[in-house]
Formats: C-alpha cells, sequence, structure tokens
C-alpha cells in the first residue's frame, strides 16, 4: 500500500475504535462538507478527510528528499441538546476523538506518528453541531 494510503486507513482504523461513533466512519472523498444523503446519518458520526501534503522544508541538498507534512481534519458529527448533555457527553467524546489518535504510531509505517494541531466548531445548527479536529503526520516524499 502507498504511504498515503497507510496513513488514511491509519487514521480511519483509529477512529472507528472509538465506540460512541459504532462504525460510522468513513473516509471522505471529494469535500470537507457532509455528504447531503448522510445528513440524518445517526450521531455522533465522523468522517476523516485529506486535505494535502505541505512541504516543510526543501533545503535539503537532494530534491528527493523533501520534507512533508500529511494533513487530515476529522469531522464530528453530534447532537446538539442540552446543556448537561454537552458537558457530560459531547465535549468528553472530542477529547477520546483526540487522545485516540494523537502521539500514536502508524500502523505500517515506522517511526511516523500523529500530531494534533487543534479543534473548532464548523457548524452549529438546532439539533446538531460539527467539530473540526485537525492531525498531521510528518514524513519525507
Amino acid at each position: 500500500m502507498s504511504k498515503i494510503g497507510l496513513i488514511s486507513q491509519d487514521l480511519v482504523d483509529k477512529l472507528k475504535t472509538v465506540t460512541e461513533f459504532q462504525s460510522r466512519v468513513g473516509l471522505a472523498v471529494g469535500g470537507t462538507e457532509i455528504d447531503p444523503m448522510n445528513r440524518d446519518l445517526p450521531r455522533p458520526a465522523s468522517w476523516p478527510v485529506f486535505t494535502g501534503i505541505q512541504i516543510v522544508d526543501s533545503s535539503a541538498p537532494a530534491p528527493e528528499n523533501v520534507s512533508v507534512q500529511y494533513t487530515y481534519v476529522v469531522k464530528i458529527l453530534t447532537d446538539y441538546d442540552t446543556e448537561a448533555n454537552l458537558i457530560s457527553v459531547h465535549l468528553p467524546l472530542l477529547e477520546k476523538t483526540i487522545e485516540t489518535v494523537k502521539g500514536t504510531n502508524i500502523n505500517g509505517l515506522g517511526f511516523h506518528s500523529w500530531s494534533y494541531n487543534g479543534m473548532s466548531m464548523e457548524s452549529l445548527d438546532a439539533d446538531r453541531m460539527v467539530f473540526v479536529l485537525n492531525f498531521s503526520v510528518l514524513s519525507g516524499l
């Protein structure tokens, strides 16, 4: 499998271990917005999105040794209901998701691990919220 394939599969596999998602995890292709077919998906749910490869250091003497960063966002869809549930259920789920991924090694790709790069709320509707968690992996290309 390609490096990008290994990294992407590793993220999907890690998210599927978060029991609250009940296997409602899938790699998004072609955009960062929720698919209209999944708008009423049972919550909570998660979909990781590959967002790109940024050059970290291009000053290496040989052009075949370029340091890069593979970047992903993880969208978390949760209910928006009561303050008590927000504090006791939804916010802890965000922390659990972060802890499940950050600092872990990538299966099949030794000496590579996930970095956590922050979180923000993307949307808030009458009944649901979408949070965005940012992760990356440093590597060579």
